[in-house]
């Protein structure tokens, strides 16, 4: 059965459970997780950006998605819904909502890395696969608990 979701723009009393569905899923060095740890401040500085977007099923948050500017590009990231709600559209709507946000910042396309099991999910929104931008290597790569393991993110790319 396919619950009723609503999406908005993260507000800063969100910050606290954003946090906590993020880190809950984040990268650790036994190889476990699925997305990049994000501190408090990191969070409040995209949401006060109005970068970064929730999944609301009532009162509950059930998944969020954050876009990322830098070095001329933009990034989908910090894409995560909870276990519940999955393969009822809420990733989809999630993805399309940062694609919309991007084509109105002025971007022509939009960057994500993701594991391999999530492609189908990213191409089912017209992304295709690409080697990995060396800005993201620079930029976040370094400091992935995954780097000395080896990454499990492939790089995906969608025109806007």
């Amino acid at each position: 059965m396919r619950s009723e979701f609503e999406i908005k723009p993260a507000e800063e009393p969100d910050v606290t459970r954003l946090q906590s569905l993020i880190n809950a899923s984040a990268f650790q060095t036994n190889g476990q997780g699925q997305l990049l740890p994000l501190n408090k401040q990191e969070i409040e500085a995209l949401v006060d950006q109005g970068a970064f977007y929730c999944a609301w099923d009532g009162i509950n948050l059930i998944g969020c998605v954050s876009i990322v500017e830098y070095a001329g590009l933009v990034e989908l990231r910090s894409l995560i819904v909870s276990r519940g709600y999955r393969s009822q559209g809420v990733g989809q709507s999630l993805i399309r909502t940062a694609m919309e946000a991007a084509r109105s910042k002025g971007y022509n396309e939009l960057l994500a890395l993701t594991n391999t099991s999530a492609i189908p999910l990213f191409e089912a929104t017209g992304f295709k696969k690409e080697p990995r931008p060396p800005e993201k290597l620079a930029r976040d790569c370094a400091k992935c608990p995954l780097l000395q393991g080896g990454c499990i993110e492939e790089a995906v790319v969608a025109n806007l």
